[in-house]
């Protein structure tokens, strides 16, 4: 899996992967040998040996579930630039023994509702809308504040796009405050 962050001090990038890997055992100073010649700048590796299947598995659905680090949301030039850079990138690639395995079930689109876009929902939630902001917190708890703020200063929107909708979601792990 790959993830992206930045670090803004020092104007750098940071992509990196998230990797398990099926095989013999791989001496660590020579893949960290070979990832500083592909990358010419890094050095870090991490190898360790699967003990716990299901601590493996908990660790592959974090990433795998990941939204984009808060890095990429400081400011619109930044969130832009990576949106533009990882347009049509696949963000997780199964290979190997695992290649050919479908990462998500077939949906029928008949079973989706439109609500509205992004962009609206972040607007709404920054005009002050109660449940697209419960919605938004939801799906990207970390960033929404940001992205908030964000919208609302250069992104304001009037009229009926602002997410006039009634709307049944769970939201189990929500609370009204």
């Amino acid at each position: 899996m790959l993830e992206v962050k930045r670090n803004h001090e020092a104007g750098n990038w940071h992509p990196h992967l998230h990797l398990v890997a099926q095989g013999k055992f791989i001496d660590h100073a020579k893949l960290k040998a070979a990832w500083q010649h592909v990358t010419k700048d890094s050095h870090h590796v991490d190898v360790r040996m699967i003990r716990d299947s299901k601590k493996t598995l908990d660790y592959v659905m974090k990433y795998a579930s990941k939204p984009f680090d808060p890095s990429i949301f400081i400011d619109t030039p930044t969130t832009v630039e990576c949106v533009t850079a990882l347009k049509n990138v696949r963000m997780i690639v199964p290979y190997g023994t695992w290649k050919g395995i479908k990462l998500t079930a077939q949906v029928d689109p008949n079973e989706w509702k439109r609500i509205c876009t992004l962009d609206d929902l972040v607007s709404a939630a920054g005009a002050g809308n109660l449940k697209a902001e419960r919605i938004l917190r939801k799906l990207v708890p970390t960033q929404a504040d940001t992205l908030m703020a964000l919208f609302t200063t250069s992104h304001r929107r009037e009229g009926p796009q602002l997410l006039d909708f009634e709307l049944d979601i769970d939201l189990p792990m929500m609370t009204d405050a």
